[in-house]
């Protein structure tokens, strides 16, 4: 797959998004620092470069007098982007807690899918760094960090059509080369057969239109008492169905290794699969 090139990207940018990624008050302890560098540390460096009189000297002294305007500008521009960082953070919270199911999902655009998909693994703890881009496809949407591990994540916002294999593989290969931990596809449709199978055998993760609806229901803050509930009955009912394949699983004991004796749940398609979890305990 040809990946997407991030676009060069200005100072004001890379700070956007590094305030994006971080609490509310780093925005104005930064700006603070800003300004506390320019107004009293800048002046004083200059003054030390050029001491002896002369054309250098006079321009940097002239500089320096002039550290309180620069400090309070450059200061205000840190304090601007801050703004804009935190009313974007807050457009991707409305953003998330509006949707009432798959249905809405399918009605945004693909910029809004992306932002709507960084909020939801946000508020499972995940640190989300946007990968950059300039089209709608194509390429690492978002970097998900958290315990020390990356997960790449690509965004499929395709209302009808379903997402194959070549995507899928596709993201194992850059998966690969930049030795994260995982990958996820999620799209608001469907994957073919094919996709599903390949990524069961490799550390890529499927997110379809279904799946999501259940995420976003867990994670939203406007989910009522019943909307929970259903989604803590949708997570119990994952539990019992196999990761591998999705069939049905039964209890079993280990017979053998560092586990014998030992009860867990395998999958009744064994052994042609062999998928297994924990035994739910009660």
């Amino acid at each position: 797959m040809a990946r997407r090139r991030k676009a060069k990207s200005s100072l004001a940018t890379e700070l956007l998004e590094l305030l994006m990624m971080t609490p509310w008050w780093i925005g104005p302890l930064l700006a603070a620092l800003t300004f506390a560098a320019i107004r009293w540390l800048v002046p004083v460096w200059l003054s030390a470069q050029f001491p002896e009189p002369g054309f250098s000297h006079n321009l940097f002294t002239g500089l320096a007098r002039g550290a309180t305007i620069y400090a309070w500008l450059a200061g205000a521009i840190v304090l601007v982007i801050w703004g804009t960082a935190e009313l974007s953070k807050r457009r991707q919270r409305k953003l998330l807690d509006s949707q009432t199911g798959v249905d809405s999902v399918r009605e945004l655009n693909w910029k809004d899918f992306e932002s709507l998909l960084g909020e939801a693994f946000r508020r499972q703890g995940f640190t989300v760094e946007p990968a950059g881009g300039l089209g709608p496809d194509g390429g690492v949407d978002l970097r998900l960090r958290k315990a020390g591990q990356l997960t790449l994540l690509q965004c499929k916002h395709w209302r009808e059509w379903q997402v194959g294999v070549k995507v899928v593989r596709e993201l194992l290969g850059v998966v690969t080369s930049e030795g994260a931990a995982g990958g996820i596809v999620a799209t608001s449709g469907r994957f073919t057969p094919d996709a599903i199978e390949f990524a069961k055998q490799n550390p890529i993760e499927l997110i379809d239109g279904a799946q999501l609806a259940k995420i976003i229901g867990e994670v939203s803050k406007n989910a009522g008492p019943s909307q929970r509930g259903l989604a803590s009955s949708q997570t119990a009912a994952r539990a019992h169905v196999c990761p591998s394949c999705g069939s049905a699983m039964v209890p079993r004991i280990a017979k053998k290794g560092a586990k014998a004796g030992e009860n867990f749940l395998g999958c009744t398609r064994y052994p042609t699969c062999r998928g297994t979890r924990p035994l739910p305990q009660i």
